[in-house]
């Protein structure tokens, strides 16, 4: 931590060039992006880093012009100890000296899934506070620190990732209320800055570990693109506004698209005539999946298969047959004309099905296309015949196939959805699957010209029905 003293009252100026260059580029950025208004409310996210108190400082400069009325909110993320409680303590203090209202909470790392992580369910538990701080006191911005150094490591970050053109878009200067007034300001002048005001901050031990990749891009990897191009950082900068303001405009038009496209629809998905959405150029498909999923109300980042997928989904339009993707919650269905997309519910199995059995005569009469209905060689069965429904490592080996076959890859090649699978009964003997209902039965209790008794069995009632 620097060691130098907080004023004991709140700001009234800084002199010199660093004060001006902030200034200039905070003014710049209210310019390009638009000024809070007159008595406006603002939340300021503080960390205790020089970003986040450069930030306020120039808030409550620039707040008696405006009339603003500034606020602190400050999240303990816990991941660091002492020196957590010690970036608390520190806000607190500087809040309480500037005359601010002071917004806290405490996160509890123990609380973060042990798949999830931790620095990304950090940020979300971070911004879900700020909504709901925002939300309940009436703020009409909430400003965070980012500034322009980091927007550079971001677009490096999503270059080393090889990121497509959503990533390489950065960090947007806004989104609903958050505004990022430090955007067009250099980290080397924020320091000036500091040091010109003789303001004091927190120094996050963490942006020292090699572990992390921002800090990796920010100790090796600028300094030798900045040997080639010493204005390397300005261009990053500017390289992800341009593909953000491009992104701002395909997101625009994409969701004209599925205006257009939609269908009147009760069953809580959203329908899309497939015809029109078959008009549009493959550029926006990216940009339409997204917007579909927005509507959905997910939190999913699609990926490039399901991107793929989609533009395969989206060009069926003269075709028959019914086709699907799905990944994490998301279900969409092409068939007859129309996209169907849906959010998948949990919902628990039901009861499973009755399952009816009889001896016949291998020469009985059947259906050809009766899936509810089975038909066994009963001197090859082993044990007695039951129904359930599936289970991890479910295998057998289907009629007329040379081996076994995971149930799961079976119902997949038959284009069943991963949801719709766990509710596809199987019949089993003591040997295990002998017929997963509706699909083919087991090559062990086939009939042959041997058959001298067969077990017909028929799925006679339950929750199940046929899947395509």
């Amino acid at each position: 931590m620097r060691n130098r003293s907080l004023p004991n009252t709140a700001p009234t100026g800084a002199a010199g060039s660093a004060a001006d260059d902030v200034l200039a580029g905070v003014g710049a950025y209210f310019a390009r992006f638009g000024c809070p208004r007159r008595g406006g409310r603002i939340l300021a996210a503080v960390s205790g880093g020089p970003d986040s108190v450069a930030m306020l400082r120039v808030l409550m400069e620039l707040a008696p012009a405006h009339r603003w009325r500034v606020a602190v909110a400050h999240v303990n993320h816990g991941l660091r100890g002492r020196e957590s409680q010690a970036d608390e303590a520190f806000v607190r203090a500087l809040a309480r000296r500037w005359g601010l209202k002071f917004h806290l909470r405490r996160l509890r790392p123990s609380a973060c899934p042990d798949t999830a992580n931790v620095q990304m369910w950090a940020r979300e538990g971070r911004y879900r506070f700020f909504d709901s701080l925002a939300t309940r006191f009436g703020y009409d911005h909430i400003a965070v620190a980012h500034q322009r150094d980091d927007r550079a490591e971001t677009v490096a970050a999503a270059i080393v990732d090889g990121g497509g053109t959503f990533a390489l878009s950065g960090i947007p200067p806004v989104r609903g209320r958050i505004i990022r007034p430090l955007y067009d300001v250099s980290r080397q002048a924020i320091l000036a800055y500091l040091a010109a005001a003789g303001l004091s901050y927190r120094e996050d031990s963490s942006n020292a570990a090699a572990k992390y990749q921002r800090n990796r891009i920010r100790a090796r990897i600028l300094p030798v693109l900045a040997a080639e191009n010493p204005a390397i950082v300005e261009g990053l900068a500017r390289l992800g506004e341009q593909l953000w303001r491009q992104r701002v405009y395909l997101e625009t038009r994409a969701a004209r698209i599925v205006e257009r496209s939609l269908r009147p629809s009760r069953t809580g998905m959203l329908a899309l005539d497939a015809g029109k959405l078959a008009r549009y150029d493959e550029a926006f498909d990216p940009y339409v999946l997204r917007d579909l999923i927005k509507r959905m109300g997910l939190a999913i980042v699609p990926t490039t298969a399901t991107v793929t997928r989609f533009a395969e989904l989206r060009r069926r339009h003269k075709q028959a047959g019914t086709v699907s993707l799905e990944q994490g919650q998301l279900i969409m269905t092409w068939s007859q004309g129309a996209l169907h997309v849906a959010r998948r519910s949990a919902r628990p199995r039901p009861p499973v099905p009755s399952l009816r059995t009889r001896v016949v005569a291998p020469s009985a009469q059947r259906r050809a296309d009766d899936r509810r209905l089975a038909r066994f060689d009963l001197d090859r069965l082993a044990g007695a015949v039951t129904i359930r429904w599936p289970r991890p490592g479910d295998r057998y080996r289907p009629l007329g196939l040379p081996g076994t076959k995971s149930l799961s890859e079976l119902l997949a090649d038959r284009k069943v959805p991963s949801f719709e699978r766990p509710f596809v009964p199987v019949v089993v003997d003591d040997q295990g699957i002998v017929w997963p209902v509706g699909f083919p039965i087991a090559e062990r209790v086939r009939l042959t010209s041997r058959t001298r008794r067969v077990l017909e069995a028929r799925v006679v009632e339950g929750s199940w029905k046929k899947t395509s």
